[in-house]
Parts: C-alpha cells; structure tokens; sequence
C-alpha cells in the first residue's frame, strides 16, 4: 500500500464508494418491488373488505339503533354509539 501514489489511493478509494453506493441502490429497487407488491396485494384484497363491511356497517347499524331507541334504551344508544 505504501509503493501506491496518492492519486492511485483516491481512485481506489472512490472507486470502492462507487460499488457501494451501486450496491445500496440496487438493494433499494429491490425493496422497493417488493414492498410495491404488498402495496397492491393491500389495495387489491384487503381494502375493498374494508370497504364492504363499512357498507354492511351502514346498512345493519342505522336499525339496530332505531330498536334500541323504540325500546327506550336512547341513553345507551347515546353513549355507546353517539347516536
């Protein structure tokens, strides 16, 4: 290492930045692609359920209330579903 000039060692040593920063990046994209595909995966089955027990949600809850107030619980419909 001591028979090597400077200019030598600081093109070796960007040199070895070069290949990390190179290596750091394609990491990157890899996890990247893979976290995209859980993305999609997530977008794709998960969140339309969500979406349909929201809708059923909408649908059940609005008379289930009604009962529970015809029946003279409002009190509790008031407390526990702010209704």
């Amino acid at each position: 290492m001591n028979t090597m000039t400077i200019g030598k060692k600081l093109s070796a040593g960007f040199a070895v930045l070069g290949l990390m920063m190179a290596f750091i990046g394609g990491f990157s994209l890899f996890e990247f692609s893979t976290m995209n595909r859980a993305a999609i995966g997530f977008t794709d089955s998960i969140l339309p359920a969500v979406v349909r027990t929201s809708t059923l949600g909408e649908t059940v809850i609005p008379p289930f209330l009604g009962a529970f107030k015809s029946r003279g619980h409002a009190a509790f419909a008031r407390c526990c579903f702010g209704v």
